[in-house]
């Protein structure tokens, strides 16, 4: 720990567990509505959209995979999502959407870093869900009377 910034490192964390937190708190309510949860994903698709989005292609991904599951599951494609991972989906790309987190968006080169923090760790905690959702797709892509999604 740097001796000329004490704390700062505890103090990021904290700033980012509790952005994290307000972002979780409001996708509990935006899960009970598909309007919401449709408009929501429509940002973040317009927010990937933008040339000036600057994030790994590993990180754009991860999001897609969470836009797909979401997507599957508001459409009645897919409904086997626990409810503690749709929440966690969606309190995700609600921080995605959000300009004012941790580190506002629009600074150019390092805006979108506590972003990928975030949709990485979702990524991983949900993995095992993720998992059953890509079995799932495989078994409809190899189904010949399935629709894909």
């Amino acid at each position: 720990m740097s001796p000329v910034f004490p704390g700062i490192i505890e103090e990021v964390v904290k700033r980012k567990i509790t952005t994290f937190f307000i972002a979780k708190q409001e996708a509990e309510e935006v899960v009970e509505s598909n309007v919401a949860v449709k408009s929501l994903i429509q940002k973040v698709l317009a927010l990937l959209a933008i040339p000036k989005v600057r994030m790994d292609i590993r990180v754009i991904e991860k999001i897609n995979v969470l836009v797909e599951m979401v997507s599957a599951y508001i459409n009645g494609k897919y409904k086997k999502i626990p409810k503690k991972t749709l929440i966690l989906l969606v309190a995700a790309l609600i921080y995605l959407v959000n300009p004012f987190d941790l580190i506002p968006d629009f600074i150019p080169g390092i805006g979108y870093i506590d972003d990928a923090g975030i949709i990485t760790f979702v990524f991983q905690s949900i993995y095992e869900d993720i998992q059953k959702f890509e079995k799932w797709k495989e078994s409809k892509a190899s189904d010949p009377d399935s629709v894909p999604t």
